[in-house]
């Protein structure tokens, strides 16, 4: 069972990214980022 979370956003300048993930403690989670091109 694969479980995870997928999404996509706009790369303006600026911390979105980071935003979103400020609540979750990232150490908790193993992180897999792919399809950057």
């Amino acid at each position: 069972m694969i479980r995870g979370i997928r999404f996509e956003l706009p790369n303006p300048y600026g911390r979105i990214l980071g935003d979103i993930l400020k609540p979750l403690h990232a150490a908790d989670f193993r992180w897999y980022i792919g399809g950057v091109t």
